[in-house]
């Protein structure tokens, strides 16, 4: 199970590297990369949830250049950071956001998109 979801995780990357790759070769002037933000079910897991998403964010997180910047919003908007009021608020069933939490990220990304207008 752990070489698959590595397996996975790879491919994953793998796209990614190449939608940004093939949008700055089509003309675009900037691509933003979004981090994976924690969430409940990474406590279920024994830490294999979370330990994948990290390592994804890590990749996600080299991809920051003249040209890529990354939100991370695995920072900006962590879950186990939240108090209960917060997750109540933002987070629907742990995994998925209410409208104010997707409101939230949102702003995040309006945050950073606005930087660089």
């Amino acid at each position: 199970m752990e070489h698959t979801s590595h397996v996975v995780l790879q491919n994953v990357f793998k796209g990614l590297q190449e939608t940004h790759k093939l949008a700055l070769k089509n003309g675009s002037k900037k691509t933003f990369a979004l981090t994976v933000a924690e969430h409940c079910q990474e406590k279920l897991s024994e830490g294999h949830l979370k330990k994948l998403r990290e390592d994804l964010n890590k990749r996600i997180r080299s991809l920051s250049s003249e040209k890529t910047t990354i939100i991370d919003f695995a920072l900006e908007f962590p879950y186990f950071s939240l108090d209960e009021r917060q997750r109540e608020e933002y987070w629907d069933d742990g995994l998925h956001y209410t409208p104010a939490g997707y409101a939230q990220m949102g702003n995040i990304i309006h945050n950073v998109f606005v930087k660089h207008l």
